[in-house]
């Protein structure tokens, strides 16, 4: 390539490269020239390593499989476990439930997973991509045959090793030559009988049973030969092969393999699943609300373990008989000591997904979590559980604004509990409530939605207050505006807003406007000051609004998440959802600034605390995760060494970037920066000055002057001024000028709107630095900076960030200096809780 075609080739793509919009997608940051240090990796409670830019995880990722669990299998030594479900496979070690291995699925879901006979090689099934195997010593795919096979129910290998069943859809079940892939035989359930759900080889590995959801069949192996068809389901084989146990509705049957008879017979009830212990004397059964031991002589029921909800989907005995394991459609993999009852290892987690997650208000110290029946309290630093409060499955609940007691529901009343204590503070009769319950500011009422309308009752009596009746949007999720006053309401397409004293109806938003798309709000959150509104519905739609006019400011769809969390100050908004991922966005300029990724299954609600340093997130994988806002992991936002002024005074620079993720790592450094940052901005922002009124008045005057300069000359003074006086120029509007001057008013509100100047933007960026610190010397510098001209926005800002601070008593150790002394952690003791969506 001649010189001149290079230039011309680098030329080209340049123009391409500026032709391309800055905000088209989600920002890069530019690489720095230094790398950080390498640092430790944190871990949670049970000591598993955290992902990265996290600080805690509240509940345990051992012995839980992502996405549901569909099978399991012991290793014929008993020292490791498996198990298949979503699109991987995991080995578990059995003694401290760490995981060991993480095998992924080439394409599709993983319905079963079985260990050869001799402990070497593990092979799954899935959906889409036939059998796979894998050598367990090393984690190495070693082959994968039969791709023809998809749509993959159940394998099972012959106690040799040599065949492996595979059992498929539409009722058809293949006998296979491990060693070469040959087909030895095909044998058919009947089309009618449905996907072959269950294989099972009598331990000689001449006879073959397996179950749809019809019937179960007994098969010779060698001839192909139908010995016994009954109807039943979950087939387990006896060890030595004689007897072969089968379930119903409500009973279990035991059959001669020999005879084709039936043995025995109990009721026993809706068991979906057996197996036998190694030495035949017991079986097991599951059911979904208990697991239950009896004799296979007898039919007794020998024990019962209470089973934690969850529909499950395997069960098996250890190769040595003292365990026995299950697994759920949740993930949760459980192991229970035969002989005791116990559950073993006995880890503290969640049993299903997390579907709510809150910091308790004016404590550094607390996490809540929702799942399964119960609402679970956390020691932030350490991930230690503190108490578990019973609670309705899927019922709403909420902190009180001091963060002293938490209200709930159940099947049939409304309670409020001490969170220190557990003591039930108030308990009064209800309906089932639907979807929603929140505590007023103040904390004296709490409200909640029943079928039909909105209740509110006092805290202190338990007396429902008797009100303007509030017309129902079906389904309804409500918000208490900061003051108390309001009352958002969302339901099918809409938000309104209530005035509570008179129950009239102030604003009116309509999320979509074609009549014949139906959205359902799942979530609705303000910020502090009440003038933003976060909503999210459930078709993953993001947006915010502001409050005064209903004006849209913010829209996100293309991420198609479905849960969100505002930040105190309105100006982060942080978006999640099946994806996984974790999107946080800066509201002033509608930019993806940075992402966090740790949850293994779908996030299903995120809650950001009041000092805008720490997101809380709840998952399908059974945790909740702390994580520090302040670390992105993708961005570099550690002080290097060298000269920190440069660094600092490159951050300063940095806030006014318009790529908003540049900005983000630069408030971050500064952050982190504290005293230094804090002279830094005291040197650079000040007070706003004061705007000379009869000037204002005369250029406004000046804009309908029989003279064109005139008029030219006032409207680009006042375009200078901006947003400062914003409110006269509404004014102005209001008092009915002519046409041209309404015109020319109408221009200088509408450059408003069009975006803000870069000043401005750095101004909105350093007031969350300085309140994100918190300390003595911010606090100092934002009093002064509410000194300034009223009606500017800087002025506004730092007073509106005092206020939020108030609750908080001045930090005497900066958070990044606690972060270092406590296990990692930023301890903030203002922390406020943000209510996670429910959908």
């Amino acid at each position: 390539m001649s010189p001149f075609t290079r230039k011309l080739l680098l030329v080209a793509c340049l123009a391409a490269a500026m032709a391309r919009p800055a905000w088209a997608e989600p920002p890069m940051v530019p690489e720095r020239e230094a790398k950080r240090d390498a640092k430790p990796a944190r871990t949670d409670f049970y000591g598993d390593p955290l992902p990265p830019g996290a600080i805690m995880r509240f509940g345990s990722v051992r012995l839980c499989h992502p996405g549901g669990c569909n099978s399991i299998a012991f290793a014929p030594d008993g020292k490791t476990l498996a198990s298949g479900g979503a699109d991987t496979v995991r080995v578990w070690d059995v003694a401290t439930g760490k995981q060991i291995l993480k095998l992924q699925m080439p394409k599709g879901k993983v319905a079963c997973v079985a260990y050869s006979p001799d402990g070497r090689v593990l092979a799954a099934g899935g959906w889409q991509e036939g059998v796979c195997f894998w050598e367990v010593a090393t984690g190495q795919e070693s082959r994968r045959p039969w791709k023809d096979l998809t749509e993959i129910r159940s394998i099972a290998f012959s106690p040799d090793g040599k065949t492996i069943a595979v059992g498929s859809t539409y009722g058809k079940l293949h006998l296979l030559e491990t060693a070469t892939g040959k087909r030895v035989r095909t044998l058919d359930l009947a089309a009618r009988s449905g996907d072959v759900c269950g294989l099972a080889f009598a331990h000689d590995g001449n006879k073959l049973a397996a179950v749809s959801a019809s019937c179960a069949r007994l098969w010779d192996v060698n001839t192909g030969k139908e010995l016994l068809t009954t109807s039943g389901g979950a087939p387990a084989f006896s060890r030595n092969g004689k007897i072969l146990a089968t379930t119903g509705r409500e009973f279990l049957r035991l059959w001669d393999t020999t005879s084709a008879k039936l043995l025995l017979e109990w009721a026993a009830n809706d068991p979906n699943l057996l197996a036998f212990s190694p030495d035949s004397k017991w079986i097991a059964s599951g059911s979904p609300l208990q697991i239950r031991i009896w004799e296979t002589a007898t039919g007794k029921e020998l024990q019962a373990f209470s089973h934690k909800p969850g529909l499950i989907r395997a069960l098996t005995f250890s190769p040595n008989g003292q365990l026995l394991a299950c697994g759920e459609n949740t993930g949760v993999i459980t192991l229970w000591d035969v002989a005791t009852g116990k559950e073993k290892p006995g880890f503290h987690r969640h049993t299903t997904e997390v579907t709510a997650v809150g910091f308790r208000p004016h404590s550094g110290t607390v996490l809540a979590t929702r799942s399964n029946h119960a609402i679970h309290l956390w020691e932030l630093a350490s991930g230690r559980e503190l108490r578990q409060i019973p609670a309705s499955y899927g019922t709403p609940w909420a902190f009180s604004p001091d963060g002293r007691s938490v209200a709930s529901t159940d099947d049939s009343s409304l309670f409020v509990l001490d969170v220190t204590t557990g003591k039930e503070l108030l308990k009064v009769p209800v309906h089932r409530l639907r979807s929603n319950l929140a505590f007023s500011p103040d904390g004296k009422f709490l409200a909640a939605d029943g079928y039909g309308r909105v209740s509110l009752w006092e805290v202190a009596s338990g007396k429902e207050l008797v009100q303007p009746a509030i017309p129902p949007l079906s389904p309804s999720y409500f918000v208490f505006s900061p003051d108390g006053k309001i009352l958002a309401q969302g339901g099918d397409c809409l938000i309104r807003f209530w005035e509570l004293k008179t129950a009239k109806q102030v604003l009116e938003i309509r999320v979509v406007e074609r009549k014949q798309t139906h959205l359902q709000i799942t979530h609705l959150s303000f910020s502090a000051n009440g003038k933003i509104l976060a909503g999210t519905d459930d078709t993953g739609g993001i947006y915010l609004w502001d409050t005064t006019t209903g004006k849209k400011l913010l829209a996100v769809g293309e991420m198609r998440d479905n849960v969100a969390a505002l930040s105190a100050d309105g100006q982060t908004v942080v978006t999640s959802g099946y994806h996984r991922a974790i999107h946080v966005w800066e509201v002033c300029t509608g930019q993806l600034v940075c992402e966090f990724r740790g949850h293994e299954a779908p996030v299903s609600c995120l809650a950001l605390s009041r000092d805008g340093i720490r997101l809380a997130s709840g998952g399908h994988d059974c945790t909740a995760i702390v994580w520090d806002l302040l670390s992105p992991p993708a961005l570099n936002v550690d002080i290097l060494p060298g000269d920190p002024g440069k660094q600092l005074e490159r951050a300063w620079a940095d806030l006014e970037d318009r790529n908003a993720a540049v900005a983000y790592r630069a408030i971050c450094m500064l952050v982190k920066a504290s005293d230094e940052a804090t002279r830094l901005i005291g040197s650079r922002l000040k007070p706003a000055a004061a705007i000379d009124a009869r000037q204002v008045r005369q250029l406004l005057a000046d804009l309908d002057s029989p003279q064109f300069a005139i008029r030219e000359t006032a409207s680009r003074e006042l375009a200078k001024l901006g947003a400062t006086i914003e409110s006269e120029l509404r004014g102005a509007q209001k008092a009915s000028p002519s046409v041209e001057v309404q015109k020319r008013l109408q221009t200088l509100v509408d450059e408003l709107k069009q975006g803000m100047p870069p000043e401005r933007v750095r101004e909105i960026r350093a007031i969350q630095v300085l309140e994100r610190i918190g300390s003595k010397a911010p606090r100092q510098l934002l009093a002064a900076l509410a000194q300034g001209q009223p009606s500017a926005p800087l002025s506004r800002d730092a007073k509106e960030a005092l206020e939020r601070l108030e609750p908080r008593p001045p930090a005497s150790i900066h958070p990044y200096e606690i972060l270092r002394q406590q296990s990692g952690f930023p301890i903030d003791t203002g922390a406020q809780f943000a209510e996670s969506p429910r959908r």
